[in-house]
């Protein structure tokens, strides 16, 4: 069904000279949304008139009665402007007081909407005369303006209307009630002056004892009393009238919560509606700690700690608090002004040492100090962390002047033995980092052993000769000089001694690698080489070696720790690439990449040559120490920082882990040698 139109039900009944507006009185709630009265136009005149609209089902009645239940005829009215059933009452009917009210009804199906309607004849009778007023002035029609506002606001508001016969709209007011019926009808509408429409409310019954009358007039409380003898005056009257539920009276009862160990104790006030509120109470007693546990509530004092001795503190459970007295025999770590710690060892009476991680207590060798911390472990070895110290001595028979030694003397001796050794700096293992202040190098010395220097505090360059004072360690079984030592620049390294060259390896300084001249005549024995295997008359093949340092291609292509998987040429023949998991390839340091072992699958390292040419010797140099390392695939020989011979066109090195600590290779540079095939 189409929507109902206002505007067009108002134009049809200017038409049939019907009232302009819809006021409602009372609407009940229809049972069926298919049965209601949608508008009603209800004057007042010599007779009744009456124009409807019904939203109901073909075959429902219509009824109309007045105030006395008189029924009232009802006819169809047929008109197109309508969308719904339009009904019109019988014209003729006698007319009743100015407040008559016309109830309308619908039933269907057993059921019945009814609305009441008052009769209007005021408003009606004035509009007319001043709409047919061919001479109206600008005040009667300004005064039409304010009759059509009134309606639309009737309409708009369901008032209802009624009022004494004079002709002067200034008579008339408008007073709105709302929770309150006189006779069955709301009181609201529009009454000349002296009217009381409320005076017949003799009482409003309700339960006094859970709820109250509120009335309020013009937005102020007031009394039913005063209600009833209101009249209207010059001024608009708004009127409230409600019966509502008495405010609660709460009553409480308090419950007291005693403080406890950690939280503070309160009142809770509660009334049997429900409602309830708490006020503060004591503040909380906090623990009352014996032996590390709260003798109230049993909880364990965070901060205790046991004391023990180091061999105790070696097998006591991680995150154990320990009190644990020493002597420090080694630095591991030097003081660090930015980081406020330093890492050493200390030792007691029975030989047991234990590291005290990045402690908080600047210390010096020999310190006999009381460390408070708690227990943890790196890589399996357990450790005192979070610790600070109060030093309570000093072992005067650590004050003892550093032993000058070579590099094989000093990796004989014991760790936190001090040493001066001299050597020539032949790789960077870790570049210098100038946050830490520290960096990873390798020296050798004319005994042709290595000695690695972890965390150099002195900054040094390849082929330095460097004068290093620092202490020996160990770290996963391989020995070096432990962190902090330093190192003083005594000269430049000169190749002076070289190995003797071979048909496959050029001459090379024995200290630095260095590698010059030309590769050596055959070795012959029977008509073959000993060396190369090369028989007399074969003809013979150029060889070329290619190599770089990881350190310049890692600066060339950009490469960081989050590059992996990389691929590269070492010249225009030879090329390399790096597969393995998601940690291979990453590139460190500025100075080398890793392959590691323990990516799934493990990291692998295959170099390839150019087609027509032949691989003759691979040489990987990489980070010593306790690293993973290189093997040729199908073996298990580590080949790391040695040269070793190949054959084919291609070569696999697969990386192998090395016990606990040894996961990952650090490549330095690579070096390879190949030939033409003849």
């Amino acid at each position: 069904m189409k929507k109902f139109s206002t505007a067009k039900i108002l134009s049809l009944v200017f038409v049939c000279v019907m009232l302009l507006g819809a006021l409602t009185l009372t609407a009940f709630a229809a049972e069926d949304e298919n049965l209601d009265i949608v508008f009603a136009n209800v004057t007042y005149g010599d007779t009744y008139q009456i124009m409807f609209a019904v939203d109901a089902p073909e075959g429902a009645t219509v009824k109309a009665t007045d105030s006395e239940g008189n029924e009232i005829n009802v006819v169809p009215f047929d008109a197109d402007e309508i969308s719904y059933q339009a009904y019109i009452l019988t014209e003729g009917v006698a007319a009743q007081a100015i407040d008559e009210v016309i109830t309308l009804s619908v039933e269907y199906n057993g059921k019945t909407v009814s609305k009441n309607y008052s009769v209007l004849r005021y408003v009606y009778q004035r509009i007319n005369v001043l709409k047919n007023k061919e001479d109206a002035d600008e005040k009667e029609l300004a005064e039409l303006d304010m009759l059509n506002s009134l309606l639309d606001y009737a309409v708009k508001a369901n008032a209802f209307f009624n009022g004494a016969t004079e002709n002067s709209f200034d008579k008339y007011k408008l007073v709105s009630a709302t929770g309150v019926t006189v006779n069955g009808i709301a009181p609201t509408g529009m009454y000349a002056p002296g009217v009381a429409p409320f005076a017949n409310i003799d009482a409003i019954e309700y339960d006094a004892e859970n709820y109250e009358l509120v009335v309020m007039i013009n937005g102020e409380a007031s009394s039913l009393e005063a209600l009833k003898a209101l009249t209207v005056g010059t001024e608009d009257v708004t009127v409230s009238v409600e019966v509502v539920e008495k405010a609660h009276q709460h009553s409480y009862t308090s419950k007291v919560t005693d403080p406890t160990c950690t939280e503070a104790g309160y009142t809770t006030f509660t009334c049997e509606c429900g409602d309830s509120y708490t006020e503060p109470g004591e503040p909380a007693t906090g623990h009352s700690y014996t032996d590390g546990v709260c003798g109230v509530c049993g909880e364990s004092d965070p901060d205790y700690a046991v004391e023990m001795t180091i061999t105790e503190a070696l097998a006591a459970e991680l995150g154990t608090k320990v009190i644990v007295s020493g002597t420090v025999c080694e630095i591991n770590t030097p003081w660090s002004d930015s980081f406020g710690n330093i890492s050493v060892y200390i030792i007691d009476e029975s030989g047991a040492k234990i590291l005290c991680y990045r402690m908080k207590t600047d210390v010096v060798k020999g310190d006999i100090i009381t460390v408070t911390g708690e227990i943890g472990e790196f890589n399996g070895a357990i450790q005192i962390v979070n610790s600070t110290a109060e030093i309570t001595g000093h072992d005067e028979s650590y004050d003892v002047a550093a032993s000058e030694v070579n590099i094989e003397e000093a990796l004989a001796l014991p760790d936190g033995t001090d040493i001066v050794v001299t050597g020539t700096v032949i790789r960077i293992d870790g570049a210098w980092n100038s946050s830490y202040g520290n960096m990873n190098v390798t020296i050798k010395d004319e005994t042709g052993k290595t000695l690695y220097l972890y965390r150099l505090a002195t900054q040094v360059n390849l082929n330095d000769v460097v004068k290093v004072t620092g202490s020996m360690a160990t770290y996963g079984g391989a020995r070096q000089v432990g962190a902090g030592a330093t190192a003083e620049v005594v000269g430049t390294h000169e190749c002076t001694e070289f190995t003797d060259a071979t048909c496959l390896e050029l001459s090379a300084c024995v200290l630095c690698g260095k590698t010059t001249g030309e590769l050596a005549e055959h070795t012959m024995v029977d008509g073959e080489c000993s060396v190369c295997g090369h028989k007399e008359g074969a003809a013979e093949a150029q060889k070329f070696t290619a190599s770089q340092t990881m350190e310049d291609l890692i600066a060339a292509n950009g490469w960081t720790g989050t590059t992996t998987k990389q691929s590269f040429n070492l010249d225009d023949k030879v090329s390399v690439k790096v597969d393995g998991g998601s940690n291979t390839g990453k590139a460190y340091d500025g100075n080398h990449i890793r392959i590691y072992a323990t990516d799934s699958p493990a990291g692998t390292l295959t170099i390839n040559v150019a087609e027509g040419y032949e691989l003759v010797s691979v040489k990987v140099t990489t980070v010593t120490g306790t690293y993973a390392f290189l093997c040729v695939e199908g073996t298990t020989t580590d080949i790391c920082n040695e040269t070793v011979s190949v054959s084919g066109s291609s070569v696999l090195l697969q990386s192998v882990k090395n016990g606990s600590n040894g996961k990952q290779v650090r490549v330095l540079s690579i070096e390879v040698v190949y030939q033409e095939v003849v």
